[in-house]
């Protein structure tokens, strides 16, 4: 993992409780040698139960897209992670 990067975790599942359908993602540093464990901002949000779970999985990346896009740093590589 390099130093100047930042990594982005997105996903989209339903809700344990079954009541509707959550995204959310997680931005994390790179700035030492171990794996970053706190993240340096995180999102998420029930969207309802009137969509599918695809449709979170693409909402958390193009959240987390429009995120990034705010705090961009012209010296910094984003890496993002999704699983579907």
């Amino acid at each position: 993992m390099c130093s100047n990067a930042k990594t982005i975790y997105t996903d989209g599942s339903q809700t344990p409780e079954g009541l509707g359908i959550g995204l959310g993602f997680a931005i994390f540093d790179n700035t030492d040698f171990y794996i970053p464990t706190i993240p340096t901002f995180s999102y998420k949000e029930n969207i309802g139960s009137s969509v599918i779970v695809y449709n979170s999985e693409l909402e958390a990346i193009t959240k987390a897209l429009e995120v990034i896009s705010s705090i961009v740093e012209k010296s910094i590589r984003y890496i993002v992670y999704l699983d579907n």
